[in-house]
């Protein structure tokens, strides 16, 4: 006779995701799409021919919607208690 398997696990939740994990990744899939619409409105033939310029138009982008992402959902995540009154 054999042993009976052992159970597996209970299954785990996962923890959602941070508002400023996904304000970040919100703000870059924006300056994906802001960053393709440059690139199709100001090439003299609708697409850039070298990659360093188009990497350093998506770099710029991408990275100034994720902080910006970011930084909305940093702000979502402070209440009004945060805030310092000034006495006065």
């Amino acid at each position: 006779m054999s042993e009976p398997s052992p159970s597996p696990p209970p299954p785990t939740r996962e923890k959602p995701p941070s508002p400023i994990a996904k304000g970040a990744k919100w703000g870059a899939v924006a300056g994906v799409v802001i960053a393709q619409l440059y690139v199709t409105n100001h090439s003299p033939i609708g697409f850039y021919v070298g990659p360093p310029d188009m990497l350093a138009v998506f770099a710029v982008c991408v990275g100034l919607g994720a902080a910006i992402g970011a930084a909305f959902g940093w702000l979502s995540t402070r209440t009004p208690e945060d805030d310092e009154r000034f006495p006065g």
